[in-house]
This record gives structure tokens, C-alpha cells and sequence, in this order.
């Protein structure tokens, strides 16, 4: 079916906070993601986390990080990706992904 979205994509979740200080937890959620991913057969997860004082983003990836970056015309470095100016999981980043596939 032409655009339709397969069940097994990917998961995008999302998180706003005050200060990226806080993302050193990242080693920890990153190698949490990439069990999910694995365990439900996805081909990729990744977590936004928004930083609202700066107006941007970071994004983690488990799976194709770098396709995922030159989605969005940046670099993956260690499966994170540096998103400025982008706020809106729904409006910015959904969209780009899902016509990534």
C-alpha cells in the first residue's frame, strides 16, 4: 500500500528539558534502546530530547544513525545527533523520518 508504514519501523520518543548538562545518561539510554530495538525486531528507536533554552535538539539513535542524519542533513557521532533550532517531534521530526522510508 503507497505510503503506509511498516509495523516494524521504528520507535520515536521524546523528552524537553532545561539544559542538555543532564543528557550524560545518554551511554546508559542508548544501550537500552538498542536492546529494545533488537528484542521487538525494529529497525530503529530513537529518543529527542529537547532542550527548550537553547531551542534545540539531540537526537539518539539505535539503528541507522547516520541515515538518519542525512535526513536531516547533519552528522551522527556516536549514535547522537545534533538537531538546532529543531523543536517539534511531531511537526519536525516524524514527518522527515517517515518519508525517509
Amino acid at each position: 500500500m503507497p505510503g503506509s508504514v511498516p509495523g516494524n519501523w521504528g520507535r520515536l520518543s521524546g523528552n524537553s528539558s532545561s539544559g542538555f548538562a543532564d543528557f550524560r545518561w545518554s551511554k546508559a539510554a542508548l544501550e537500552a534502546m538498542r536492546r529494545a530495538r533488537e528484542n521487538r525486531e525494529l529497525q530503529m528507536y530513537a529518543l529527542m530530547v529537547t532542550d527548550v533554552l537553547t531551542k534545540g535538539t539531540e537526537l539518539l539513535v539505535a539503528g541507522d544513525a547516520a541515515g538518519v542524519a542525512r535526513t536531516f542533513g547533519a552528522e551522527a557521532h556516536d549514535s547522537q545527533i545534533d538537531l538546532p533550532g529543531v523543536m517539534s517531534r511531531k511537526k519536525e521530526v516524524a514527518p522527515k523520518l517517515l518519508a525517509a522510508l
